[in-house]
């Protein structure tokens, strides 16, 4: 059985993109990066951000879906405009 990686990461692949950035940064001259080679890199959202936001957005169509208006139903016509308020304000013409 193979050794278990840290957080789905291969150690001697992360050294050695390390690696291969620091020496990147010295042919450029890049100090600030240089200078913050110590210091712990942003780690970017992961999956679980992108699955929330995703049932965050379904959570809310489910919502809206679900909602009847309330007010009465109004038949189509394309020669008498209708306007439905309340229940009890809708008058026939």
């Amino acid at each position: 059985m193979p050794p278990r990686r840290s957080r789905g990461r291969d150690p001697e692949l992360v050294a050695a993109n390390k690696r291969h950035q620091r020496s990147i940064d010295r042919d450029i001259g890049n100090e600030q990066a240089l200078a913050r080679d110590d210091q712990p890199r942003y780690r970017r959202p992961t999956i679980w951000l992108l699955v929330f936001l995703v049932l965050l957005a379904v959570a809310g169509g489910i919502q809206t879906l679900r909602h009847h208006g309330g007010g009465p139903p109004i038949a189509r016509s394309c020669t008498r405009p209708a306007l439905a308020l309340e229940a009890g304000t809708v008058t026939p013409h």
